[in-house]
């Protein structure tokens, strides 16, 4: 399976690092934490190690899926007088390397229907996607803001394009943290894109397994830790 890259224009192509693999964006927070609560493992009491969030594999699988576009730039957040925030940025705003803009509504009472928690600034940013990916035939890209990275002073929206028969560049939507000031260094992932396949699904509530159940966590409780990484998860790739 391929995903092809297209710059949006030639200043892209040669100035702005095409989208990488997410595992090349793990936050230090978590890289930084220990899998276990003492520096070696213990028992909690229950048979289990005291394990932290370090040691959770779909946690851990959740930076590493798909792909990061990262800012090409430093951005520099102030906060005026007035409480507005000023983005400046080099290249400056007007040049064909812009990173970001405002999307205008074009009424108050649009805006309003449009809802931004109170947390951030009542003002809807956008990104300037300066590369798409074309996905094979029948597959679609999800866009959605770096998974579990509230640690950033943004939250990028979410979004599903169909990325086999459309590829071109757009705009993508995003909100500014009230309480931040200060820089947003050029290598900070945007947004994380993960491709997926289209097909139709069909729910469909079963009656509950006792013995089923029962066999499913005794596998995993067997190990003191890890059961289910050495059981069930499976390893993607994306390069």
């Amino acid at each position: 399976m391929k995903i092809k890259w297209y710059p949006g224009n030639t200043f892209a192509e040669h100035l702005i690092p095409a989208p990488k693999p997410a595992k090349l964006y793990m936050p230090d927070w978590y890289k930084s934490m220990h899998p276990f609560q003492t520096q070696r493992p213990r028992s909690n009491g229950h048979g289990t190690a005291n394990t932290t969030a370090k040691s959770c594999v779909p946690l851990m699988e959740s930076f590493t899926m798909g792909y990061i576009q990262e800012t090409w730039c430093d951005i520099f957040v102030k906060i005026t007088k007035t409480g507005v925030p000023q983005l400046t940025f080099d290249p400056p705003n007007g040049t064909i390397g812009e990173i970001l803009d405002v999307r205008g509504h074009h009424n108050e009472r649009e805006r309003e229907k449009f809802l931004i928690p109170n947390e951030f600034h009542q003002i809807e940013y956008i990104w300037k996607s300066p590369w798409w990916g074309q996905t094979p035939k029948g597959w679609s890209m999800i866009y959605t803001h770096p998974f579990n990275r509230q640690d950033l002073p943004f939250q990028s929206f979410t979004g599903i394009v169909e990325s086999d028969t459309f590829w071109g560049s757009g705009n993508y939507p995003f909100f500014l943290k009230k309480d931040f000031e200060g820089i947003i260094p050029a290598g900070t992932p945007m947004y994380q894109m993960i491709p997926v396949k289209r097909d139709s699904w069909q729910g469909e509530s079963m009656p509950f397994d006792e013995i089923e159940a029962t066999r499913m966590e005794y596998n995993i409780k067997r190990f003191f830790y890890g059961g289910y990484k050495k059981l069930h998860w499976v390893k993607k790739d994306y390069s």
